[in-house]
């Protein structure tokens, strides 16, 4: 089996907004549905953003659970309002489950990568004004 670069992964990935009416994204395609998001929720950013995981590396489903936890007491306790999500991986051979993540709303790129970087994750999904998805890598994880 051919192993796929961390950066192929992430841009191939599917990303599923849960809550409100649902939708999906993916690295550089507008979404309609997160521009009405935006005008709906008077934002003009957001991240998608998980906890699972670590450093891309597969963690227990409990160890997963409680870091995801702790991501949303986070966010809560910044006031940043935020919709349940699932990062997935859209290979039917692929090894990694869905991970359970958040569109967190308004929040700023360097808070993102910042609290992205808090749970040591290897990438977030920017998804700024234009409401095209960009993949954003932290700076120790460039080289894998």
């Amino acid at each position: 089996m051919m192993v796929r670069p961390l950066v192929c992964v992430y841009e191939a990935a599917v990303y599923e907004v849960l809550g409100g009416d649902g939708f999906v994204m993916r690295v550089g395609r507008y979404s309609a549905e997160l521009a009405d998001l935006y005008e709906c929720r008077d934002c003009c950013s957001a991240a998608f953003l998980t906890a699972y995981n670590p450093g891309s590396v597969k963690y227990t489903d409990t160890a997963n659970e409680a870091a995801q936890h702790e991501l949303e007491i986070l966010l809560k306790q910044q006031g940043i309002p935020f919709l349940p999500a699932i990062g997935k991986d859209p290979d039917p051979t692929s090894e990694w489950k869905g991970e359970k993540s958040v569109l967190a709303l308004g929040l700023t790129n360097s808070q993102a990568l910042e609290i992205a970087a808090k749970f040591k994750q290897a990438a977030i999904l920017w998804c700024p004004q234009s409401a095209i998805p960009e993949l954003q890598m932290l700076e120790d994880s460039r080289n894998r």
